[in-house]
This record gives C-alpha cells, sequence and structure tokens, in this order.
C-alpha cells in the first residue's frame, strides 16, 4: 500500500433520506453524502447543474463602478488595453473579454507579458509602454491585485485601471479604480473559488446585460456570445485546477458542452492538433491533459500573444498555422520538462534532501517556464511542498507546489523578506528571490512546516467515497456515475474501495506496455468478475502472481474495445494478501 486509506464518514440518516427520496442506492447516495449532497434538492442541483444558479454577476464588490467605468471607455472610443497572464486561465480570460468588447464595438488590444523577460503580472515598463500606445483605461484579467506600485504608476500617466482578478488578496489592495475579485475582504461574493475566466466571465456578463436594452434580458447576439464563451470558460477553469464546485462546476458543463460544438476556428484547429476533434464527448481530462498544456507551452518557451490570437481569430489558415506552432513547442516543452525532472532528481538524492519536509531546488540552467511543472512531478513522488527556482544573473524565478496542510500563499508572506516578489493560491504559487536569498528561504520554510507539519500529513492519502462489493457495480452504477461530472479538483471520480477480492488466475495476470510497465488482471467475488488494470506498478507482477487475494481501491469506469463497452476497475492501490 502507497497510501493511508480513508474511507469518508457520512451520517447515515442522510443516506437514508437520499435513497427514499432519489429511489437510488445505497452506494450511489452514499457517494451523494460524501459530496455534500444532504437532500433531494441538492441531488437535483449536483447531478442537473442550471444556468440560473450562477451567481448574479453584481455580487461582486465594485462590479457596477467596473461596468460603468468600462461602459463609458466603449461610448467614447477611449483605448482599452486587457492585461493578461500568459497561463491558460490568463489566455481564456483575455479572449473572451477581448471578443466581447470587440462586439460591443470598443476600440481595445490586449498584452500580455513575456514570462521569460518580465514574469507574472504588471510592472511598471509595461504600464509606461501602454501609456506611450495612448492607453486610457487597463482592464487586468488574472492578475492585478497585488501589482499596487504599478497600479500607482497607471494612476501617475492618467490610465484608469480595473483590476479582474482571483487571487488572494494581501493586505494592502492596489488604488484601482475598480476592483473585482471573489476574495476581496471588503465584499461577499459567494463563491471564493471561482478561475479568473470566471472573473472575466462574469465582467462580460454584466456588459452584455448593460448594452441590451432590457437590463434584465440579454439581447440575442450577445447571449449566443455568452454560450458559446463557455468553452473558453471550461478551458480555463479545468486548466487552472480550480475546485469544479459550485458555480465552477455549471460552468465547467455547459462549457464542455460548448466545446464538443464550437463554432471556433481557433479552438477547432486546437481540437485537431490534440486529436480530440473527432470525440462526441469532451472530458475534463481531455481538456487538462489535451488541450490546455499546448496552450501552456506558448506561454513556458514563448509568449502567449499568439495563444490570444489563436483563440480569437475568424482565419482558418491562420488558425490551423498557430495550432501546429503551438504542437511544436509542446513537443518541446516535453524535451525540456523531462531533462529538468531528471536533473532535479539528481540534486536531491547527490545532497540528501530527501528527508527535508520541503524541497528547494535552484539551478542555472532551467527554464523558467517548466519549473512549475516539474515541481508538481516532484511533488507527487516525494509529497511534500516542493520549490523549483531557475536562476539567471543573480535573480531566481520560482515556481512552488503544496499538500494539504501547508498554505503556500501564507508561507511565502511569512518568509517575505527574503522575497523580490511572490503571489499565488494555498496550493501553488510564484516568487522572485536573489539567489543569496535561497537558502534563508528555504531554512525558513522548512522551520515553518517542522512546526505544522505532521508525520501523517506527509503520507499522502486516498480519501474513499464509499466501500463497495462487486454486485454493486452494474452499467445502472456507471450510467449514475458519470452524471457527476465534471471531474477535476474539488469533485474528483469515485473512488471506492472493495476488499477480499479473489485474483483469477485463468487467464493469467499479466504485465503491458512497452517496458511492461503496466498490469492487467481479473477480480472476482462470487458470481462476478471484473478487468482491473495498474498503471506503472508492472514491479508488482511477481507479489501479485504469489497472492490469492487482493483489496482494491479503485475507479470503475467505462471503457470501449474493438466497438465493445464494458466495465473496467482502474486501480489507485492494492493490498495483496493470501489465504
Amino acid at each position: 500500500m502507497k497510501y493511508r486509506w480513508i474511507v469518508k464518514e457520512v451520517e447515515k440518516s442522510i443516506v437514508e433520506n437520499l435513497k427514499q427520496n432519489l429511489n437510488l442506492g445505497a452506494v450511489f447516495c452514499t457517494i451523494l453524502a460524501s459530496r455534500g449532497v444532504s437532500d433531494a434538492k441538492d441531488a437535483e442541483n449536483f447531478l442537473q447543474p442550471k444556468w440560473q444558479h450562477l451567481h448574479n454577476p453584481y455580487l461582486f464588490y465594485e462590479m457596477k463602478e467596473a461596468i460603468s467605468r468600462i461602459k463609458r471607455a466603449v461610448q467614447n472610443q477611449e483605448k482599452i488595453f486587457l492585461y493578461g497572464d500568459y497561463d491558460v486561465d490568463g489566455v481564456t480570460s483575455t479572449s473572451l473579454l477581448y471578443q466581447c468588447l470587440k462586439l460591443l464595438k470598443a476600440n481595445v488590444e490586449y498584452y500580455i507579458p513575456d514570462r521569460l523577460k518580465e514574469g507574472y503580472g504588471m510592472h511598471i515598463s509595461s504600464i509606461q509602454y501602454l501609456h506611450q500606445k495612448n492607453a486610457n483605461l487597463i482592464i487586468t484579467v488574472d492578475c492585478g491585485i497585488s501589482s499596487c506600485k504599478e497600479v500607482e504608476e497607471a494612476n501617475r500617466l492618467g490610465i484608469d485601471v480595473v483590476v479582474t482578478d482571483h487571487h488572494e488578496v494581501d493586505e494592502q489592495i492596489p488604488k484601482a479604480f475598480a476592483i473585482v475579485n471573489p476574495k476581496d475582504p471588503r465584499g461577499t461574493y459567494p463563491f471564493k473559488g471561482i478561475a479568473g475566466v470566471g472573473v472575466a466571465f462574469k465582467v462580460a456578463w454584466a456588459l452584455c446585460q448593460e448594452f441590451s436594452e432590457d437590463a434584465q434580458k440579454v439581447a440575442p447576439q450577445l447571449r449566443e456570445f455568452l454560450l458559446d464563451s463557455m468553452a473558453l470558460v471550461a478551458l480555463g477553469t479545468i486548466s487552472d485546477v480550480a475546485p469544479l464546485v459550485d458555480e465552477n462546476r455549471i460552468m465547467a458543463r455547459y462549457g464542455l458542452l460548448a466545446l464538443e460544438t464550437t463554432k471556433s476556428v481557433g479552438l477547432k484547429s486546437l481540437k485537431s492538433i490534440a486529436n480530440i476533434n473527432q470525440l462526441k464527448t469532451i472530458t475534463s481530462e481531455h481538456v487538462g491533459f489535451r488541450l490546455g498544456p499546448r496552450i501552456n507551452a506558448m506561454g513556458r518557451l514563448e509568449n502567449s500573444f499568439e495563444s490570444v490570437e489563436l483563440l480569437t481569430t475568424n482565419s482558418v489558415e491562420k488558425a490551423e498555422n498557430l495550432a501546429k506552432k503551438m504542437e511544436l513547442q509542446n513537443q518541446k516543452r516535453k524535451t525540456l520538462q523531462e531533462k529538468m525532472y531528471r536533473q532535479a532528481k539528481q540534486h536531491i538524492e547527490r545532497n540528501h534532501l530527501a528527508h527535508k519536509k520541503v524541497l528547494t531546488l535552484a539551478e542555472e540552467s532551467w527554464h523558467p517556464g517548466v519549473v512549475g511543472i516539474v515541481a508538481n512531478r516532484l511533488l507527487e513522488e516525494y509529497y511534500r511542498p516542493v520549490l523549483m527556482i531557475a536562476l539567471n544573473n543573480g535573480e531566481g524565478r520560482g515556481s512552488a507546489r503544496s499538500i494539504p496542510g501547508f498554505h503556500l500563499f501564507q508561507a511565502l508572506q511569512g518568509g517575505c523578506r527574503h522575497l523580490m516578489a511572490y503571489g499565488g493560491h494555498e496550493m501553488a504559487a510564484g516568487f522572485k528571490i536573489k539567489k543569496e536569498e535561497i537558502p534563508n528561504l528555504d531554512n525558513y520554510l522548512n522551520q515553518r512546516a517542522q512546526e505544522i507539519l505532521t508525520q501523517e500529513q506527509m503520507q499522502p492519502a486516498l480519501t474513499i467515497d464509499s466501500e463497495i462489493t462487486l454486485q454493486d457495480i452494474d452499467w445502472d452504477f456507471i450510467n449514475l456515475v458519470e452524471k457527476m461530472t465534471p471531474f477535476g479538483e474539488g469533485n474528483s471520480e469515485p473512488l471506492l474501495l472493495c476488499k477480499n477480492l479473489e485474483i483469477v488466475k485463468n487467464p493469467a495476470p499479466e504485465r503491458y506496455g512497452t517496458k511492461g510497465e503496466h498490469l492487467s488482471f481479473r477480480v472476482r467475488s462470487g458470481e462476478k468478475i471484473f478487468r482491473a488494470i495498474f498503471f506503472g506498478e508492472g514491479q508488482m507482477f511477481d507479489s501479485l502472481m504469489s497472492s490469492t487475494h487482493c483489496d482494491l481501491v479503485f475507479k470503475a469506469k467505462r471503457n470501449t474495445w474493438n466497438d465493445t463497452e464494458y466495465i473496467q476497475l482502474t486501480i489507485k492501490d492494492m493490498h495483496l494478501f493470501s489465504k
């Protein structure tokens, strides 16, 4: 067993209530209860999310002021610049608001900072550049909440700034014309987990209302735009690993449907290059592992300006060429990532760092656009907070990833005396640091982790939705589980536990994959037999063959082979034993 197994505890009375009111089985009702569903109304909202459950855009603090200023700029043909970010959330946010403002006949352009030359967020030099471009209004998307000096510079130059962001708010906030952020402590927006593109969508929604004759009913053309733009919202929300609960779940659900039928030539080209253009159903996995990484690759290795071009162009030829370039960059990113991962592993082993509660790694040769992916991979392997820093000319650009129990933003906030700049969330953050301060930051974070993280928290855990029997698994159950989509952060695919399963030896278990890295075998309980696969655990083959029984933690999934559908158990962890 690689993990601690924790079966969620749910109130039996809630499960019984759901069974009676929904006429569904105990196992599925237990899973619903483990997701916070307590009655029939909750279940309906969860399984059938509806548009009308989205929160009103004007619940954002200062949304009214933001819309008033943007409307004035549109009507007076003032020069508007969208100031975005280079990740998928930033690119989709920029693309969505750009298309909205163009539809409203605004005089609008966009600016995406260069990851390598500028780094994340607003910069004094960028503000001065936009001033030279005659900017009257800057609207930030997916950034800006920590840019106090930069907003001050814009004000000095006579440029108004509307900040739209979703990142954590520091003690000091920018003196912007308006701030639209769900985490604004001055406001009471009901959902704090909305992504940057979700905030951008709410701004677009409010603008479409404002520019419609009936403010309570969006004009047909603008309504069609909002529905189509949900594809971008899903793309940005899922790629940013925002929790797929509350309104994120609603927007992701409708957004995935919009992705399937999109008219956008850019999204069509992106789907084609990612080999998902023929699929009838697009899932959050397709977004997270196929589409998102390709857009991110541009921002990691070049400038994301062309990513916005791809998502906003009406030219099929241009879209196809940009998608091909994106694919080349993604392949380059993979090669670079693998090299950096090997170097990081060698660094950990050579310096005997695996015992530390926080891993802080820095190299001159590392690419700042790829450190975040490698940090995430190392976190999965070592299960502890990881900071990866790319050094250049005595300064480092870092990306950090964390585990539950160690709030990264708060940790960096506590160690800010060692940093040039920082920002982010509980589980992921970015920062700039002087080379000589890296040991000091490492010492501070490890000391903090020593005080905060227990040994139990340092061991990865699988949170199991329900213990079941193989007899509970049938097509009705699979169909119900699929109604819980989209799966992702905050709404993971149900993890199930089956104990005391017989390992079928005829047909025999087998290793498969180019290096025999995966396992495939069958398990039996009574008359029920299912195929089970265990990715990346081929080394357990001998132990599997010498055992008679197993306990499995797995996901029950629909699979297709030669046009035949069957139920497959995808294993997350396994306990082998013999009777």
